[in-house]
């Protein structure tokens, strides 16, 4: 098993589906150029943070990564003959998840801790079981939901990853259940935050408060039924979760400068002129 990752380009038996490579500290940090495969990287801090990055050949962005306190690296490089495997039934969810991460995909690290044993199993035991091992964690990772793509900024904390985790879960759930009735509480419980933590910490990550950014994906949902169908204003508003017509209106105009029915006026007059 090969125990460096030389500059440039990275060599490996080309005999194998994949390589693992169990990093130091000083080697890792020394890979900050390009590298021509792609490459799973879990990175272990001493405080027990955690980071699971996918990239693909030309990845060139370590070097926005917090590179304090690293207490343990693994990564496994993928030869080009399984590259080709993952792009056939049924293992192309895989193949869809490798073409994402030309800039790079970062897991949660509530991922990378699921997902670590079996990662750090492959760099000690090389059989049957370690390529299923491998299988059963790119699987895992095409199938987990919530992964972000890597800052292109400079010496992110790692914090801030797990922040971007956070806000992408609520963004998903607020989308899934617009047209219900969405208590903050529920919502703060999603990212194992109180009421008033999350309030702060939403408002702090994205800008807006998290009622406003409820009702920015309530209106957004609204325009394409306004301009789409036929159904009454009043009808709109409630299946886009507004309590009332009167706020509905009131908000619409707030964010688009017209009320509902204004805006759909104007949607609607040039094509009737035409008639």
């Amino acid at each position: 098993m090969q125990d460096y990752w030389p500059k440039q380009s990275i060599n490996f038996n080309e005999n194998e589906l994949f390589s693992v490579i169990e990093q130091t500290t000083t080697t890792f940090l020394d890979i900050m150029s390009v590298c021509c495969h792609y490459v799973l990287t879990l990175v272990i801090y001493e405080n027990e943070e955690a980071l699971l990055v996918l990239t693909a050949p030309g990845f060139s962005g370590f070097s926005s990564l917090e590179i304090t306190n690293i207490k343990q690296v693994v990564q496994i490089i993928f030869s080009d003959f399984l590259i080709e495997f993952f792009r056939k039934k049924p293992f192309n969810i895989i193949g869809e998840l490798l073409q994402q991460s030309a800039k790079g995909l970062v897991f949660p690290k509530e991922i990378a801790f699921q997902a670590k044993d079996k990662i750090f199993g492959l760099a000690i035991d090389k059989n049957l079981n370690s390529g299923m091992d491998f299988f059963a964690v790119m699987l895992f990772l095409a199938e987990s939901k919530y992964q972000v793509i890597f800052p292109e900024k400079e010496n992110i904390p790692v914090q801030s990853y797990h922040n971007l985790y956070k806000i992408k879960k609520v963004q998903d759930y607020v989308k899934d259940n617009f047209r219900k009735q969405i208590k903050v509480n529920e919502v703060a419980a999603l990212v194992h935050l109180s009421e008033d933590s999350f309030s702060r910490f939403f408002k702090k990550v994205t800008g807006v408060n998290f009622i406003s950014f409820v009702n920015q994906i309530r209106i957004e949902k609204s325009v394409v039924l306004l301009q789409k169908t036929d159904d009454s204003i009043s009808g709109i508003a409630y299946n886009c979760g507004f309590s009332t017509p009167a706020y509905f209106n009131e908000v619409f105009k707030q964010i688009k400068g017209l009320t509902p029915g204004e805006f759909r006026s104007m949607e609607y007059g040039p094509m009737l002129e035409r008639i």
